[in-house]
């Protein structure tokens, strides 16, 4: 109950802050996108938060620490496998023709 006390209060306050922020979000195209790209982000992050307790409790703290260890040795090798490709691949995408774009999207 408290959390929602504290959440409706702040929410007071960004609408005082910004009160026409509902109406600018609707009408602007890039900013309705980046909120739904940013909340999706949020989102995930969130989730390793949440999961935490969860993975504990099924966990020993030997198994903790080796899911740890093999979650980090595997972002590290997906960054470098990576090599920064799905930049080059969205710029190409949108330097094609519209009708090329959809037998891009189909490789």
């Amino acid at each position: 109950m408290v959390f929602k006390t504290e959440i409706n209060r702040l929410r007071g306050c960004f609408e005082k802050l910004f009160p026409d922020y509902k109406k600018t979000i609707q009408t602007n195209v890039i900013l309705k996108r980046f909120f739904g790209l940013f909340s999706i982000d949020i989102l995930t992050k969130a989730s390793g938060f949440i999961l935490l307790p969860i993975y504990l409790k099924l966990m020993t703290q030997e198994q903790f620490g080796m899911f740890g260890y093999v979650l980090s040795l595997i972002s590290n090798i997906a960054m470098v496998l990576n090599l920064g490709l799905y930049v080059a691949q969205s710029k190409l995408f949108h330097d094609y023709q519209e009708r090329k774009k959809n037998n891009l999207l189909s490789l």
